[in-house]
C-alpha cells in the first residue's frame, strides 16, 4: 500500500486483504496507532476494544491464511454510535442514566456487521440521548469547534482517520450535519432501509441509521452490507464497482423559506456551485409543502417524551436541562396535535414525492455554514429535518475548499426509497463539480 494505512480507504483496504498484500491486524494497528496519536485532542472514543479488535483480526486473517471464503467487509475497522448495541461491550447512549450498561446481544446491523467480516474497533461518542446537548467530542479540522452532532464521535473518528467507516443515527440531522462539520461523506438512507433493532428509540417515526466514510465508493459499499433485503420498494445497493458512469442529472434547488439562515460563506461557496451546475438545475419553490420544520418538531418531541420521558423520574440529576426541557415539551403535546403533524408528514411525503419524480436529486445546504464554535450544543440542523421527516435519502458530500478553510458539504436529496440512485447521482455530480 503506497498510503498510510489509517488514510486508505475501505474498499481498497478490503481489496488488498482479499488479494494477500495487507492483513486486518496491520490495519487495525494502524488505527490503534492513529487513535493514540491523536484522540487526547479529540475525544471520538467511548470505549475502545483494543485487545478484542486485535484478537477478530488475527481470527480473521487465520480464516483467510486457510482459503476461507472471505466477506465484504473482511478485516475492516469500524466505529459504531453508542446508542448501538453491543454484546461484548457497553452501550451507554451518551447518558450518565446507562452508566454501565452491558447488552445482552447485538444490535441488527452489528450481526449483519460481523457476518461481513467487520472488525468493531469501539463504539464512538454521541451526544446525551443522541439528542442535543454535547459529548466531548472536538472537530478534528479544529478542536475549538464542534464536530456536529449527535453523530459526533463517528463523524470526528472518519474525519481524523481512526477508522475508514462508522454508523451513526439521524432523528434531525445527527448524520448529515456532523459530516459536513467534519469534511467527510455522511449518508442518510431512506427510513427503515437499515434496520434499528438493537438501537436507542427516541423517535419511532424519525429515528434513521446511517453511515460516515472518506468516499462515495466506501458509503456505497457499506450500505450495502447494512441494507435490509425486506426493505420494500428499493432497488438493491451495489457492490464496490457501482455504477459511475451515465447522463448528467436532473437536479432541483428548493427554495425553503429557511434560507435565510445560511451564513455568508456558506452562501457564496453554494452560489458558486448553482453557477458552475448551470443549466442542470432547477430552482422550485413548492406553494403547497407544509411546515416540515414544525411537524418535525412536533413529532420529535412528542415521541422522544414517550419513549425516555420516564428518565426524569428514575434518573433526574443524570439529565441535562436540555433533555428535561425537551421531555417536558413533548408531554404538553396532545395526542391531536401529533395527529396533525403525523397527516403534516404524510402530505410533505406527498408533495416532495411528486417533485423529486420529476428530477434526479434535490441539492442545497447541508449546514447553515461551518462548524461553529464548541459548545453546549452542535449547530443548527434546519437544513436536515425535512428529509429526517419525509424519510427520503439524503448525503452530504464535502466540498473542495482552499487550504485552511473550514468544511462546508452539500446535502443531495433523492425521491422515495431511491437510494441506489441518489448515490449514482452524487458520484455524477462530484465528476461536474
Amino acid at each position: 500500500m503506497d498510503a498510510p494505512l489509517s488514510n486508505v480507504s475501505a474498499t481498497r483496504a478490503a481489496e488488498a486483504i482479499r488479494e494477500g498484500r495487507l492483513t486486518s491486524v496491520d490495519l487495525v494497528n494502524a488505527c490503534l496507532d492513529r487513535i493514540d496519536a491523536t484522540d487526547h485532542d479529540i475525544h471520538a472514543w467511548e470505549y475502545l476494544d483494543e485487545k478484542g479488535a486485535l484478537a477478530r483480526a488475527e481470527e480473521l486473517d487465520q480464516m483467510a491464511a486457510s482459503g476461507a471464503k472471505p466477506g465484504p467487509l473482511h478485516g475492516i475497522p469500524i466505529g459504531l454510535k453508542d446508542i448501538i448495541d453491543t454484546g461484548d461491550m457497553p452501550t451507554e447512549n451518551g447518558s450518565a442514566a446507562y452508566a454501565g450498561r452491558w447488552p445482552l446481544t447485538d444490535a441488527a446491523c452489528v450481526k449483519a456487521l460481523r457476518s461481513a467480516g467487520a472488525v468493531v474497533l469501539g463504539k464512538t461518542k454521541t451526544t446525551e440521548l443522541a439528542y442535543m446537548f454535547a459529548t466531548d467530542t472536538r472537530n478534528p479540522h479544529d478542536p475549538g469547534r464542534t464536530p456536529g452532532g449527535s453523530s459526533s464521535g463517528s463523524a470526528a473518528a472518519v474525519a481524523a482517520g481512526h477508522v475508514p467507516l462508522a454508523m451513526g443515527s439521524q432523528t434531525g440531522g445527527s448524520i448529515i450535519r456532523p459530516a459536513a462539520f467534519c469534511g467527510v461523506v455522511g449518508y442518510k438512507p431512506s427510513r427503515d432501509m437499515i434496520p434499528t433493532e438493537g438501537v436507542l428509540c427516541t423517535s419511532k417515526t424519525l429515528d434513521h441509521l446511517g453511515v460516515f466514510a472518506r468516499t462515495l465508493e466506501d458509503t456505497a459499499f457499506l450500505a450495502g452490507v447494512l441494507r435490509d433485503p425486506a426493505h420494500q420498494g428499493a432497488e438493491p445497493l451495489q457492490d464496490a464497482s457501482w455504477d459511475r458512469t451515465g447522463p448528467t442529472p436532473r437536479l432541483c434547488w428548493i427554495d425553503y423559506p429557511f434560507l435565510d439562515l445560511l451564513e455568508p460563506d456558506a452562501h457564496a461557496d453554494l452560489r458558486a456551485i448553482l453557477d458552475k451546475l448551470g443549466g442542470h438545475v432547477t430552482r422550485l419553490r413548492p406553494d403547497d409543502l407544509p411546515d416540515t420544520i414544525a411537524a418535525h418538531h412536533t413529532i420529535y418531541d412528542y415521541e422522544l417524551n414517550r419513549n425516555l420521558g420516564h428518565l426524569s423520574t428514575t434518573h433526574p440529576d443524570d439529565l441535562s436541562d436540555t433533555a428535561k426541557s425537551a421531555f417536558a415539551r413533548g408531554a404538553r403535546i396532545s395526542d391531536h396535535t401529533y395527529a396533525q403533524a403525523l397527516a403534516e408528514r404524510a402530505r410533505a411525503q406527498e408533495v416532495l414525492g411528486d417533485l423529486l419524480e420529476q428530477f434526479d436529486a434535490a441539492i442545497g445546504p447541508a449546514a447553515p455554514g461551518v462548524a461553529p464554535a464548541f459548545g453546549p450544543g452542535t449547530g443548527n440542523s434546519v437544513f436536515c429535518r425535512t428529509y429526517s421527516l419525509t424519510g427520503f435519502p439524503s448525503l452530504t458530500i464535502p466540498l473542495q475548499r482552499p487550504a485552511g478553510q473550514l468544511p462546508l458539504g452539500l446535502q443531495i436529496t433523492g425521491g422515495a426509497a431511491a437510494d441506489d440512485a441518489l448515490l449514482a447521482t452524487a458520484a455524477a455530480i462530484q465528476r461536474l463539480l
